[in-house]
């Protein structure tokens, strides 16, 4: 029972990073190191409670095919590094999950977000503003770690897509898919 507990709260613990990670990508279009590393170091305190040595080696494997795939997809200019990076450590976790439904999904909310910013850009840039200046407004409270934000929050990438009011150009924050991936697949696994 106390295992159990403790899974579900890692995968929590998972997924709220996994969230913040997408809540930035999707507002300044970068996924912080420190939020890759987080969930890096936090599958293996899952590993050390949950696995053996052996079994490491399939998510090792698979975390760094996906770090080459997402890679090469920023070489190409599809991704961002962080998506990239995002990808692998997230795939690290869904290697003993079910890491095909989790690609699947990540791509299936990659299109369905891709036509979101076409058919609806204005809104979805009007929406990342407003979230922008909520985090101004919350960094005004004196939480040193809101303050140490503020500097990177003053200033939010704008595409030059977005300026030009070309939708269609715009670049996607592919962390909000991974995340929405890793969470239906995780809340299907936990769930039953």
């Amino acid at each position: 029972m106390i295992t159990d507990n403790l899974l579900i709260a890692l995968y929590i613990l998972f997924l709220s990073l996994g969230f913040m990670a997408s809540l930035y990508d999707f507002i300044f279009y970068k996924i912080p190191n420190l939020h890759i590393v987080s969930i890096f170091l936090l599958f293996f305190i899952k590993a050390l409670f949950f696995s053996n040595l052996h079994s490491l080696i399939t998510p090792l494997v698979i975390f760094i095919l996906l770090l080459l795939a997402g890679f090469t997809l920023y070489a190409g200019k599809i991704f961002g590094a962080g998506d990239a990076k995002f990808l692998a450590v997230s795939g690290l976790w869904m290697s003993e999950v079910d890491l095909s439904n989790f690609l699947i999904l990540s791509g299936i909310f990659a299109g369905i977000i891709s036509l979101l910013y076409v058919f609806s850009g204005k809104f979805i840039e009007n929406l990342r503003k407003r979230a922008w200046s909520h985090m101004i407004v919350v960094n005004r409270e004196k939480t040193q770690w809101i303050r140490f934000l503020s500097k990177r929050l003053e200033k939010p990438f704008i595409p030059n897509a977005v300026k030009e009011q070309n939708f269609r150009q715009v670049p996607i924050p592919f962390g909000v898919p991974i995340f929405f991936a890793a969470f239906t697949v995780i809340l299907r696994t936990l769930g039953g």
